[in-house]
């Protein structure tokens, strides 16, 4: 069986591979110009459906949660509490002390908003 382009856009599209289907063509051509081999390409483009299956998991999560607002790091206003080291945040945002096995302890005055 002779496999074209169209036939495995139609076969991905089946598969409901919506973000593989829409990368095929151009991961085809940048692999091929820069001679990677077929495992790479093909690695590329799974890797690239794993990463939108993820968030779009992660976004059927938060919907069904029902959080009154979606509240991140980026979103945080720094300026309405100077007292907080951005910095150590955010490295601790890295998670790198669960590979260590490190504890971390935040603590404070009652209602700075450690739980919230």
């Amino acid at each position: 069986m002779k496999l074209t382009t169209a036939t495995v856009l139609e076969l991905l599209k089946k598969l409901k591979l919506k973000q593989m289907a829409q990368i095929l063509e151009t991961e085809l051509e940048e692999g091929l110009r820069e001679n990677r081999d077929t495992l790479e390409i093909l690695g590329r483009i799974l890797h690239e459906q794993v990463r939108v299956n993820d968030e779009a998991r992660i976004n059927r999560y938060l919907k069904m949660a029902r959080f009154p607002d979606r509240k991140t790091l980026d979103s945080f206003d720094w300026d309405f509490q100077p007292t907080i080291d951005r910095h150590r945040v955010m490295h601790l945002a890295r998670l790198d002390f669960i590979d260590r096995r490190e504890n971390v302890l935040l603590e404070g005055d009652p209602g700075t908003g450690r739980a919230t």
